[in-house]
């Protein structure tokens, strides 16, 4: 956020009612540094952990929560995810392995129950450099150095910046949600337009330097909506997902005249599995899209499949069923230029998986070789991939819990390209990319979507 920017939040405030202490961690930033403004739609923000369980408190969190107003925890530990889910009526667990997050929030939407999770940046980054020579007789040779690790948010001062951008994080939020693209018509028995939808938002900053040393920030979001069913003819659960991810980091992009260009993207990684049976046949993927696309400018997202007898389901009324069966369908193009997608899906058995490939700036090949082409412009402009899969999970997957979890990673390789060590006429100059990998084994994270209802018994 800018001086500017969080001068004019401070002078006019901020709609966030803080119920409990706001004394320790990015709470008492935020406190220090925002003029609070109540109203009667704003979302109810919990200052520092433990969560309060205080009587008033707690009527207050499930009243705003059922009007469909935002709740959340700041510095949230698994612990009090949890009891934030508790204390509006959820009967749901947070994974107790996760790693604290600076915010997690609850919303009751029209059309289901919508949870949002803001990561803290991460702190390291794997930095890694690939170099490209060209011999004497033409041929390039191409090594790579892992450089080691580096440090991105050192300062203090770095702090109370996050927790302006926090803040105006959760208020955007807090009222948009990326959308999927439903095409749904004529279908009267398809799940997107009868069962509730789960809404699962995670967001992810990433830091570069520039060339002052100054941290830059992009945000990376991750929206999935998940939709379950029950199949009464086999008592088999069915799930499907549609996942968006909104990925810019045009925030971090620079060229320093022709020698240089940072830092773009080069690769996206989205995988998701069922947390409880990865590897394992009692969940089966059924079908995941796009495809494999390469040298396109669209890619065709589509699934389609028919569950046929009777079939229930989770709707805001409670439970609906249909006697007729169930389509689970959906079909749309993805704008994908100078981009490949790969599916890698089922390459750990029942996964949903895909990659996607930018090509690096390379040098300008005008008889000398001394300067760099352009980068492609989805390499640092916004870039929406739209996946979407089908599992079906076997009636004994429901041992396990009281809801169906899954699990996604994702991954962004950032890459800085210059031009290196040239001969002696200042010509076939080396091409250089140095790479940051914020998360080099991918961010996981885990949502859990409640096990949908088995059709009532006819008296």
């Amino acid at each position: 956020m800018s001086k500017k920017s969080a001068k004019r939040f401070k002078k006019a405030g901020y709609p966030i009612n803080f119920i409990g202490g706001g004394s320790k961690g990015i709470a008492k930033l935020i406190r220090k540094r925002i003029k609070i403004r109540r109203s009667v739609d704003t979302p109810f923000i919990l200052g520092h952990t433990p969560l309060t369980t205080a009587p008033k408190h707690l009527n207050q969190l499930r009243s705003a929560f059922e009007r469909g107003g935002l709740v959340g925890i700041l510095d949230a530990s698994p612990g009090d995810i949890t009891a934030l889910y508790a204390s509006v009526g959820l009967e749901i667990e947070a994974e107790p392995d996760m790693p604290d997050v600076e915010f997690f929030g609850l919303k009751r939407e029209p059309d289901g129950i919508r949870q949002i999770t803001c990561y803290a940046p991460a702190q390291v980054y794997l930095l890694s450099e690939e170099r490209a020579h060209i011999n004497a007789d033409g041929s390039v040779k191409i090594s790579e150095v892992e450089i080691g690790t580096e440090r991105i948010y050192p300062s203090k001062s770095w702090s109370k910046a996050r927790a302006l951008a926090l803040i105006e994080q959760i208020g955007e939020i807090h009222h948009n949600i990326l959308l999927p693209d439903m095409c749904v018509a004529g279908e009267e028995n398809n799940i997107m337009s009868l069962a509730e939808a789960f809404k699962d938002q995670r967001m992810y900053p990433i830091g570069v330097l520039d060339f002052k040393k100054r941290t830059l920030t992009n945000y990376f979001q991750i929206s999935s909506f998940a939709y379950a069913c029950y199949s009464e003819n086999d008592h088999s659960d069915w799930y499907y997902v549609y996942q968006i991810g909104q990925f810019s980091p045009s925030n971090g992009f620079f060229s320093n005249g022709r020698r240089q260009r940072l830092w773009y993207a080069d690769n996206y990684k989205m995988n998701a599995w069922p947390t409880d049976f990865p590897r394992n046949d009692l969940v089966s993927l059924i079908q995941s899209s796009p495809n494999t696309t390469t040298g396109a400018r669209t890619a065709t997202s589509s699934v389609s499949y028919s569950i046929s007898g009777s079939v229930s389901y989770s709707d805001k009324g409670g439970q609906g069923s249909v006697s007729g069966g169930m389509s689970i369908s959906n079909s749309l193009s993805i704008s994908i230029p100078d981009l490949s997608v790969y599916n890698k899906s089922v390459d750990q058995i029942n996964n949903a998986h895909w990659e996607f490939v930018i090509p690096k700036a390379t040098g300008k090949d005008d008889g000398c070789l001394n300067d760099l082409n352009p980068v492609v412009a989805i390499a640092h402009n916004t870039f929406q991939p739209q996946n979407q899969w089908i599992w079906r999970a076997d009636a004994n997957t429901r041992g396990k819990g009281k809801a169906f979890r899954i699990s996604s990673s994702f991954a962004v390789e950032l890459v800085n390209t210059y031009i290196g060590r040239c001969n002696i006429f200042g010509c076939n100059c080396d091409v250089n990319h140095q790479k940051y990998n914020p998360y080099p084994e991918g961010a996981v994270s885990t949502f859990s979507v409640p096990f949908p209802p088995k059709a009532r018994k006819e008296p």
